[in-house]
């Protein structure tokens, strides 16, 4: 169960950055304005109790995003990924109070389920084609059973078309 939340928060934050549209107003707030493309990215994530999971989840992965995937926004790449966590269980991620800054912008994760609690982040857009990102906020575990800070530190970037896939 951890590692289907781990990548629900790194999804969450990894491609958590806006293009300044000139037609914000129709735009969703999360969208993401990347190249689509083989993306490398890495993560280190701190969440309360993963000790019993055998401590701090640290990964890197080479993913591909194509154009049919776009317009991407943090919450569609939520709810995907929370997808694959038993409906039973009631986890739910929301990205809330989405605002621009120089870099990127800035935003709130608000969890409930197993997973309840918040955590504030920052997405900064080097470019189309490299970002990064790190949220902090409080986490507690199955109702109370672990609880305690979360953090996460994680970047991607492109590295290229995507493979040929046989069909």
């Amino acid at each position: 169960m951890l590692k289907p939340l781990l990548t629900v928060a790194f999804a969450a934050t990894t491609l958590s950055f806006m293009a300044h549209a000139d037609d914000a107003a129709h735009e969703p707030a999360d969208k993401m304005d990347i190249l689509a493309g083989a993306w490398s990215w890495e993560h280190k994530t701190v969440i309360p109790g993963s000790e019993m999971f055998g401590g701090i989840e640290q990964e890197s992965n080479v993913d591909c995003v194509t154009e049919e995937m776009k317009p991407f926004t943090v919450q569609s790449l939520i709810n995907e990924l929370t997808a694959s966590i038993p409906k039973e269980l009631g986890q739910k991620c929301l990205v809330q109070d989405v605002v621009d800054n120089e870099e990127g912008f800035d935003f709130n994760l608000v969890c409930s389920g197993p997973y309840t609690g918040s955590a504030k982040g920052k997405a900064t857009f080097y470019s189309p084609e490299k970002i990064a990102i790190k949220a902090d906020g409080q986490l507690t575990l199955l109702g109370g059973a672990s609880s305690g800070p979360f953090s996460m530190d994680a970047k991607a970037e492109r590295v290229g078309a995507c493979p040929a896939t046989k069909g």
